[in-house]
């Protein structure tokens, strides 16, 4: 059975711990959910392992990932205070754990350092900046679909746990536990959960895009920033482009400043290269540097080049020079999806 300490005076005491000195705060983003606020205590400096504070979930667009909905996801954003460093005669790891549950069951993600400078991992990408005294955990990022998970599914029961050669040294929601005790003995402190569940919903909180075409034949893509503050930098990726003829002008894409709108012309025409007959859709994303993606397919539909909303159903169509254009679709489809912020783009804010 784990003991429970009353009071944070007893365990410095037994622990001869100085006094406790409190953090600065992480800085919420527009984007981001907070999950989790713990205590951040200085004591971590003598007892050893890293202190664990507030705990953001976002979700973005890793182009590492994937193309497309490959490469969706949701991160984890936290400071772990603490320096690898200082720690006690004969440690020799630091790990932190970060546990969820999905529509599935439990699940887990960690990191670790031998050294306080380089970290293991088996998040799908970590970025990480050491400083002195702290670890930023700007993005630990989990692909959906590696993680068999996709949007509208639920995520909950979060926890982190921080970790001293596998004994505990905090948790959140939770105490800090007193070393040497095989993690059964906790010392209350303030640690509340600010949220119970998160719904995901894909990179949608950065960037709305529309695609439109004249009666005339002339293609644009609107592309609008949701953010409230802060820039961007918007462009333009395609995949399996085999069947068409996509144009961008020199300079397409650019900054996009909070609320601010660009358009970006191009030309898209049906071309059978393989002489199959049939064209084959492509993928076309519009990427924002800080993890925003709006998706689209390209398809014929009724003689015509479409841009079609990411999950409809798009499959090869017959076609020939001779084809006659029908009239387009109706002018404008739209879907709007978004990007997360990385911690390390920051200055754009």
């Amino acid at each position: 059975m784990r003991a429970v300490l009353p009071s944070l005076a007893l365990a410095l005491l037994l622990l001869g711990v100085p006094s406790v000195l409190a953090h600065g705060t992480l800085e919420a983003r527009e984007v981001e959910t907070l999950l989790l606020v713990d205590e951040a205590d200085d004591s971590f400096y003598t007892t050893g392992g890293y202190d664990l504070y507030e705990v953001y979930i976002g979700e973005a667009h890793l182009r590492e990932a994937g193309m497309g909905a490959a490469g969706d996801g949701f991160y984890f954003r936290t400071i772990l205070f603490g320096n690898f460093a200082e720690r006690p005669p004969g440690t020799n790891e630091y790990r932190v754990e970060f546990n969820f549950a999905g529509p599935d069951g439990p699940m887990m993600r960690y990191l670790l350092t031998k050294d306080g400078k380089t970290f293991e991992t088996d998040f799908d990408h970590l970025m990480v900046t050491v400083e002195d005294n702290q670890v930023e955990v700007n993005r630990a990022f989990v692909a959906l679909q590696n993680a068999s998970l996709t949007r509208q599914m639920a995520l909950r029961d979060f926890r982190v746990t921080s970790l001293v050669d596998g004994e505990v040294r905090d948790r959140a929601p939770g105490g800090i536990y007193v070393p040497r005790t095989g993690g059964q003995v906790e010392v209350p402190m303030p640690s509340e959960v600010r949220a119970d569940s998160y719904t995901l919903v894909g990179p949608t909180k950065y960037v709305a895009a529309a695609a439109a075409r004249s009666p005339a034949g002339n293609y644009t893509l609107t592309i609008t920033s949701l953010l409230k503050e802060g820039e961007q930098h918007v462009s333009l990726a395609t995949a399996n482009v085999t069947d068409y003829t996509f144009v961008l002008p020199a300079e397409a894409g650019g900054v996009l400043k909070a609320g601010g709108t660009m358009t970006i012309p191009f030309t898209l025409e049906p071309m059978d290269r393989n002489g199959d007959g049939a064209l084959e859709p492509f993928q076309l994303d519009v990427l924002s540097d800080i993890g925003g993606r709006v998706g689209f397919v390209v398809s014929l539909q009724n003689g015509t080049a479409a841009l079609l909303p990411e999950g409809a159903v798009a499959v090869a169509q017959p076609w020939s020079p001779e084809t006659p254009l029908q009239a387009p679709l109706p002018g404008l489809v739209a879907v709007t999806l978004a990007a997360v912020g990385a911690a390390f783009l920051l200055r754009r804010r």
